[in-house]
């Protein structure tokens, strides 16, 4: 059974709502049998490669947060996450233009690291505050997970996966996908936001009740 999942390095609630998910798997009988696919959605492709302000500055700046209100939020999410396991460092993150980043998760599923490669652009991003806008980063963060330093940065720096980064974007409009995270169990039902574990453990054994009978009847 596939589950793609939706989401951009840059938000965080796509990091709770992947560990959320892993949880979720733990507990579910038949989770050897679902492949995971992590799909590129760029919450702002406009942005420059990067961005010299905070992440506060920038809810106020560009989405128009009152800057006392963007740190209460970025407080809330933080003990959201820790509650998760996740260390959020919003004092530290350095704003960059994700697409490069999904550009190397496609090659990083080529080679069947996709998602080590996204667990760890999680963490350099939200905890370590390293600068994902630098492509020698990112390639550090590359070789960090097995792949081929020289072939990932070869791959940022032709563009090679631009159009593979474009068509995810476009089959998320075609599945209705408008914010990340979303997951989308084999090609038909949509599960939006960082849902709870038990949430998602209802999503996948529904899904596979009806995957098990679609197989059936073939």
């Amino acid at each position: 059974m596939r589950v793609e999942i939706f989401a951009d390095v840059a938000c965080p609630w796509s990091y709770i709502g992947k560990r959320r998910f892993e949880h979720a798997l733990q507990g579910f009988a038949h989770r050897d049998r679902i492949e995971i696919e992590w799909k590129s959605f760029e919450l702002a492709p406009e942005m420059p490669p990067t961005l010299a302000l905070t992440h506060a500055q920038y809810l106020s700046s560009v989405k128009g947060i009152p800057e006392a209100d963007a740190l209460a939020m970025e407080a809330s999410v933080t003990r959201i996450a820790a509650a998760e396991g996740i260390d959020l460092r919003f004092d530290q993150v350095k704003l960059f233009n994700t697409r490069n980043a999904h550009q190397l998760l496609h090659y990083a599923k080529a080679q069947g690291l996709q998602s080590e490669l996204k667990e760890r652009l999680f963490r350099a991003y939200f905890t370590e505050g390293r600068a994902l806008g630098d492509i020698n980063v990112l390639v550090d963060v590359a070789r960090g997970v097995g792949l081929d330093p020289s072939a990932a940065r070869e791959v940022l720096e032709t563009g090679r996966y631009l159009q593979a980064v474009l068509g995810d974007e476009a089959r998320g409009r075609t599945l209705g996908v408008n914010g990340v995270p979303s997951f989308v169990v084999n090609d038909r039902q949509v599960a939006s936001g960082a849902q709870s574990a038990e949430a998602f453990r209802k999503l996948l054994e529904a899904s596979w009740r009806e995957f098990t009978l679609v197989e059936s009847e073939r």
